[in-house]
């Protein structure tokens, strides 16, 4: 899930003053992090940091784009959510449709004029009230309650669990339920929220309540700052849709303290490497030395004699030449094709990549063809726009993807040059290696070709590391088997690139030009005159010995010339370590800065609604200190103070305590001081204030939906429920007074019930705390009823408003008899 406020505070971080190279990657290439875990989320930071360096970064360009690419909360803004009726056969308690009677169970809350009513259902246990709920909720939420409950581990239920709950015992169908909206019509299948990332943001799951819900928040560590993992703070950034903001934060902030060795560790090892070298350097020297006055010595009793020659070995010679040495190589389009494809790579990272992007391309190009034919969009068959702005909407969007399709067909094709480029040359090298085995052997006979001898072993040493890195010539040659290359092979071949750049745009160049130079000097070489070398054996002459002196000192010069050689490689990798270390450091200190305005922004955000739910608690709780007035309970903005870049900000978090009015100074934690059943009332008051809380944030209106929650045996006395309602519904009038409230309360407690209906009557009779144009008569917009089992229904069916039937699951009470 990626939402455009998600990628906007990131973007806004990105671009304040003095921000930071890493907080301007996050920005950038945040849909191609890995977050799963701190190593990974280090490793993606590391990777775009290596291939980011000097880079502008065009973030006007890039909040242009994820416009289109991220979710839009706005549009759902208004939405009505309340439901007008329900139909519902086959799920848990409420049986098939029977026989040919095609007619299902289902239960009415709007008027003939359209008008939708709220509901108080009394309910015994086994009638399938708790099936209507849970049908209702997998519609709007995709998870139902009670499932969760009666698990082990609830968040790891998946859809596939929730569909087998509710299928009815016994029974082959699928389970049925239909719900009529403000909005239109949905079922199990045409869900509300299509996209899930929705139901994330929206949090439709606190508008239907359980007993799993208060569970849950009764598990919460309401003391806790937003560190805490079961934090009250966390909960509410949670269920305000900021789950992304959480997630991201949870990874981020484990990584200043990331005791990472990966890179320290390489680069201390090649240091060793290269002061041992030296130190075979020198020691090759002082035996240089030594062998240089053993030689001065025997040639102070050298005989003047003439070194015998050998016939030279015509044979071996022409063998010599017949072997061809060759490499192809094009040095300009080799590193062009890696720029260009690096380029591409990274401008398709920016973007968040749509898996259906050629699906809804085809779907929109046959709409905007067919779109004069209807009278309505013939993408929806509905819509408040014209025509001609949707064609014109649909055209700017087939040219994003129109874009988008280019983009990736020209990475496509550069991803094949540089992978066969790649390949072609590692080829070359290896068959080069091959001869150049055999070669120095054989030109060891002939002390004229020692130069071009001496070059060969030279180059076979520089050559053997790649070609016995037999893993990756397979890797490289695995990536010209990719027909249709896929995001991750794009991803694979990057990395390659960027972390082995020394090789690939180095010292592959370097050796294919030194190989290209010794074709023609062994060419040469080969056709000179030799001479024959003196046979290394017992009963040496004096002259042999200096020989045998003089090739040793020449090959002791030949050491050192290939460990200089390798040094110098070394010191490159080695600089190239450093800089990695560097980029260590650099990563954990300047996501430590992003740390801290990225938590400015999320509290900023969860204390947004900070009122609501404060309000809505503490209205309610604090009528239960009766027996201990001294006491109260508060709902707080507990300050942190963060030091980010030498300047002081002020952070806050959400927290819940027990307050001594007296002397102002805490006294305990919820969790401690209430007992079970004021506990209880807590946790729901929790649930409620972060529905209202949603219901204010993201201005979408769902039914308030609540399944036998309380017994009369919970409360004082009969009034103490009906008052506790009372103050719900004005709470959640004076919050959201443009979202009109639908209530519906399912119980099996006649007092309950009782009580629900008194608090109805007294709202209405006594509502005079509002103006008149937002009083409101309760009691004439709420169905009061009866759920009997679907067994006992009548012999006639009943009619919707749109003459569907129905057998009647909910048998309405006439006010005056309840009154009464």
């Amino acid at each position: 899930m990626t939402t455009t406020n998600f990628r906007k505070v990131l973007i806004n971080i990105a671009t304040e003053d003095n921000s930071n190279t890493i907080s301007k990657i996050i920005a950038n290439y945040y849909p191609s992090l890995n977050i799963s875990s701190r190593e990974t989320l280090f490793e993606s930071l590391m990777f775009f940091l290596e291939s980011s360096e000097n880079q502008d970064f065009n973030f006007a360009d890039l909040e242009e784009k994820i416009k289109t690419e991220s979710l839009d909360v706005l549009e759902y803004e208004g939405k009505d959510y309340r439901i007008k009726q329900v139909e519902i056969s086959n799920l848990r308690g409420i049986p098939s449709i029977e026989g040919n009677n095609d007619i299902p169970y289902g239960i009415n809350l709007a008027d003939e004029d359209g008008k939708i009513n709220n509901a108080i259902i009394l309910a015994n246990n086994g009638t399938g009230k708790s099936s209507v709920f849970a049908g209702l909720e997998m519609i709007y939420t995709q998870e139902i309650g009670e499932k969760k409950l009666r698990s082990k581990v609830p968040d790891s239920n998946e859809l596939s669990d929730y569909n087998k709950y509710l299928r009815r015992v016994n029974e082959i169908g699928k389970p049925s339920c239909k719900v009529k909206t403000v909005e239109g019509d949905f079922d199990l299948e045409n869900i509300i929220f299509k996209n899930e990332d929705f139901v994330k943001v929206f949090n439709p799951h606190s508008h239907f309540i359980t007993e799993y819900d208060i569970i849950s928040n009764g598990q919460l560590e309401y003391e806790k700052d937003d560190k805490h993992e079961y934090s009250f703070h966390n909960k509410i950034a949670i269920s305000l849709g900021l789950t992304e903001f959480i997630t991201f934060q949870k990874i981020a902030q484990l990584i200043p303290n990331y005791r990472r060795s990966k890179e320290t560790t390489a680069r201390n090892n090649l240091e060793r490497e290269i002061e041992n070298n030296r130190t075979t350097i020198k020691n090759r020297q002082t035996e240089i030395q030594s062998k240089t006055i053993e030689i001065e010595e025997l040639k102070k009793g050298i005989s003047s004699e003439n070194i015998s020659n050998e016939q030279s070995k015509l044979e071996v010679l022409n063998k010599l030449k017949s072997k061809s040495l060759q490499i192809s190589f094009d040095e300009l389009k080799y590193l062009d094709d890696i720029i260009e494809f690096e380029n591409k790579y990274r401008e398709l990272s920016s973007l968040e990549r749509n898996k259906k992007a050629s699906v809804e391309k085809n779907f929109l190009d046959i709409g905007k063809e067919l779109i004069h034919e209807f009278d309505n969009c013939p993408f929806c068959l509905s819509s408040n726009k014209s025509l001609e702005e949707i064609k014109i909407e649909v055209e700017k969007r087939l040219l994003e993807l129109e874009q988008f399709k280019l983009l990736d067909e020209q990475l496509k094709n550069k991803f094949r040059s540089v992978s066969e480029n790649l390949w072609n040359i590692t080829r070359d090298l290896n068959n080069v290696n091959e001869i150049l085995n055999i070669d120095r052997q054989e030109l060891s006979s002939f002390s004229n070709l020692e130069t071009i001898r001496l070059e060969e072993n030279r180059l076979y040493v520089a050559l053997s590391p790649l070609i016995s890195d037999t893993e990756l010539n397979d890797y490289i040659y695995s990536f010209t088997q990719k027909l249709v290359p896929t995001d991750k092979d794009y991803s694979d071949l990057f990395e390659l690139l960027n972390k082995n750049k020394q090789i690939f745009e180095k010292r592959y160049i370097e050796l294919a030009k030194e190989v290209q130079s010794l074709i023609e000097e062994r060419k040469n070489g080969i056709e000179t005159e030799i001479k024959v070398f003196f046979e290394n054996n017992e009963g040496l002459t004096v002259e042999q010995k200096v020989t045998k002196l003089e090739n040793e000192i020449k090959e002791f010069n030949e050491q050192i010339k290939l460990i200089d050689s390798k040094n110098i490689d070394l010191e490159i990798e080695f600089i190239s370590a450093n800089k990695k270390v560097g980029y260590l450091n650099q990563i954990k200190e300047e996501i430590g800065v992003f740390n801290s305005k990225f938590k400015l922004k999320v509290d900023e955000l969860v204390n947004s609604v900070f009122e609501p739910i404060k309000n809505t608690v503490e209205e309610i709780l604090n009528d239960y200190f009766q027996d201990d007035p001294q006491y109260k309970l508060e709902i707080n903005l507990k300050e942190n103070k963060l030091i980010i870049e030498g300047e002081e900000y002020v952070t806050k978090y959400i927290v819940t305590e027990i307050i001594d009015k007296k002397t102002y100074e805490i006294v305990t934690t919820p969790q401690i001081y209430f007992n079970t059943f004021r506990y209880k009332l807590f946790s729901l008051m929790i649930g409620l204030s972060i529905a209202l809380a949603s219901r204010k944030k993201y201005r979408i209106n769902f039914p308030l939906v609540m399944d036998d929650l309380f017994f009369a045996s919970d409360f004082p006395n009969k009034n103490s429920f009906a008052e506790f309602l009372i103050k719900i519904i004005k709470i959640f009038q004076k919050h959201t007074p443009n979202l009109p409230l639908q209530f519906i309360i399912f119980t099996h407690d006649d007092m309950i019930f009782k009580s629900a209906i008194d608090a109805l009557n007294s709202f209405s009779n006594n509502n005079e705390k509002f103006e008149e144009e937002n009083r409101i008569d309760l009691l004439n917009q709420t169905m009061i009823g009866r759920f009997f089992k679907p067994h006992d229904k009548d012999e006639v069916a009943l009619s919707f408003p749109n003459e569907q039937k129905y057998w009647n699951l909910v048998y309405s009470l006439p006010q005056k008899i309840l009154i009464d």
